[in-house]
């Protein structure tokens, strides 16, 4: 029996489908906040749904790609404020938007927030090899040897422990085979 696989682009259409689906039955039937919430912002991209913030404050989210096209990132300061219309209007801070005698304390705010946020590391140790001196590469904090030389230390030791008590003789797999009968034996014993 065998498995038809459609292409992933079909597969990718049938899912979004599924999914605009299962929004629009969760907006004509109802359901909890949070899955009108999804329901609202994945159907019809702009809506947000306000989350409560600290009693009496409300927060929403903005989605990455939004971000990328503003030039924001998290820990960027905004200015929020409401039009006339009623609409609310945000947009990135700028130093005339801060009073003087706060940008003391907002530098070092900044600075405390870029020494706080993970740096990319790399996802290697550099080590010297005990063994050869070499310059290697390890994926572990505590490695010693480089890999040929990890290699070769195992080699010895496994070879090592055989001389020392690895295949004992007599042999224990022939004592644990069954015994043959003499008449079925490959070796026949003339009388």
């Amino acid at each position: 029996m065998a498995l038809r696989i459609p292409p992933t682009e079909i597969l990718a259409r049938r899912w979004a489908e599924g999914e605009i689906r299962h929004d629009l039955e969760v907006l004509q039937s109802g359901g909890s906040h949070r899955a009108v919430a999804r329901a609202l912002s994945a159907l019809l991209g702009r809506v947000r749904t306000l989350s409560r913030y600290n009693r009496r404050g409300a927060s929403f989210s903005v989605s990455g790609r939004d971000l990328d096209l503003l030039g924001w990132k998290p820990g960027d300061r905004v200015v929020v404020g409401v039009t006339e219309e009623g609409e609310l209007r945000v947009r990135a801070a700028r130093n005339e938007d801060l009073p003087g005698y706060a940008l003391p304390a907002i530098e070092a705010a900044d600075r405390l927030l870029a020494a706080r946020e993970p740096q990319p590391q790399l996802s290697h140790y550099e080590r010297t090899c005990q063994q050869c001196g070499d310059l290697f590469c390890a994926r572990a904090p505590h490695a010693r040897y480089c890999k040929l030389c990890a290699w070769r230390r195992q080699r010895a030791q496994d070879r090592a422990w055989w001389a020392r008590a690895g295949k004992l003789s007599p042999s224990y797999q022939y004592k644990l085979r069954a015994p043959v009968p003499a008449e079925e034996s490959p070796i026949a014993v003339a009388v």
